[in-house]
């Protein structure tokens, strides 16, 4: 990925309905709710498939370091040309400090903030997939009150295809 080799295969689609198609796997677990809100009519010109990636991999972080949280937002707006979909959760949040690091290559985090072994490419991996559709991705998070994982993509398939 990082030299290039991925491909993308851009379709206009619908994101209510991809957010409410994904995760399957945590819906019928029972734990979790997963909420959406926003603009149901939102639509992108993007590779659905990896834009779904992404959106497992922050649920997925959701339910492993925020256990607590059972309640998980998932949440489209319109935000001028881009389109702004972010993963909410209610759990312990993540320390400043910690936040620039976490879509670095191989770096994880526990719940409490700490440095843990493992892999670390998920959000690493979300990270390339956002910034070869060209838009941008972040987290918001403050301590005791959750996270709010985010990307953009360009609504326009006028944006240079990689």
């Amino acid at each position: 990925m990082s030299e290039g080799e991925i491909r993308l295969n851009k379709t206009t689609f619908s994101v209510y309905r991809m957010l409410n198609d994904c995760c399957h796997h945590v819906r019928v677990s029972g734990i979790h709710e997963l909420i959406f809100k926003g603009d149901q009519t939102l639509e992108v010109f993007a590779d659905e498939h990896r834009i779904d990636q992404v959106i497992v991999n922050f649920v997925n972080n959701a339910t492993k370091y925020a256990p607590e949280s059972s309640k998980i937002d998932l949440i489209a707006e319109r935000r001028g040309d881009m389109a702004w979909i972010a993963v909410r959760d209610f759990g312990s949040g993540i320390p400043d400090e910690k936040q620039a690091l976490l879509f670095d290559r191989y770096y994880r985090a526990d719940s409490s903030g700490m440095q843990v072994s493992g892999l670390g490419l998920g959000l690493y991996i979300c990270a390339e997939i956002i910034h070869r559709h060209k838009g941008q991705i972040g987290v918001d998070s403050e301590l005791g009150k959750g996270s709010t994982f985010w990307f953009t993509l360009p609504m326009s398939s006028q944006s240079p295809t990689l």
